[in-house]
Parts: structure tokens; C-alpha cells; sequence
């Protein structure tokens, strides 16, 4: 586990801060659905207005970064259970 402090010193910066992998989640999938909802408004509304065009712009980079962010984070928490899980196999 000495190779991947970096991931662990991030796991632990999230834990500190309330953030856990079901949160994660539900972060990954609010901004996935958000981002699939806004896209195809996008799509299925001919000739929108300029506003609405920026509104729905502006939601789609709120859920894809919301999606990312809880993607990045979840990835954090799920290798290092693995790594740990693995480390321990094998100093046993």
C-alpha cells in the first residue's frame, strides 16, 4: 500500500470532509441524469430561444462536471478498498 499514499491521503481529505461512496454515487448519477435530461431538451426543442439555449448549455456543464467529479470520487474510494483488500492477500 506504501505505492498508492496518494490515493489514500485523497480518500482520507474526502472522508475528513463528510464525503463518502454513497455520496459519491448519488453525485455520479444526479449529474449524469441532469446532463441526459438537459441534452435531450436540447435536442428534441426545435428553435429555441437564446435563453433557454444558454440555460440548457449551462446545465449541461453543471451535470457533466457534477457526473465527473463523483465518477473521480467514487473511483477513489472503490481502488483503494481494492488496493487494500489486495495488499492484505498478500502479506498474510
Amino acid at each position: 500500500m506504501r505505492r498508492f499514499r496518494r490515493l489514500v491521503r485523497w480518500r482520507d481529505a474526502l472522508l475528513r470532509r463528510g464525503i463518502h461512496a454513497r455520496s459519491c454515487f448519488q453525485t455520479f448519477v444526479t449529474g449524469g441524469i441532469v446532463f441526459g435530461c438537459s441534452l435531450a431538451t436540447l435536442y428534441l426543442t426545435e428553435n429555441p430561444p437564446d435563453a433557454f439555449l444558454l440555460l440548457l448549455w449551462l446545465l449541461m456543464t453543471a451535470g457533466g462536471l457534477m457526473a465527473v467529479a463523483g465518477y473521480l470520487s467514487l473511483m477513489i474510494f472503490r481502488f483503494t478498498d481494492f488496493l487494500t483488500r489486495d495488499t492484505q492477500d498478500d502479506e498474510e
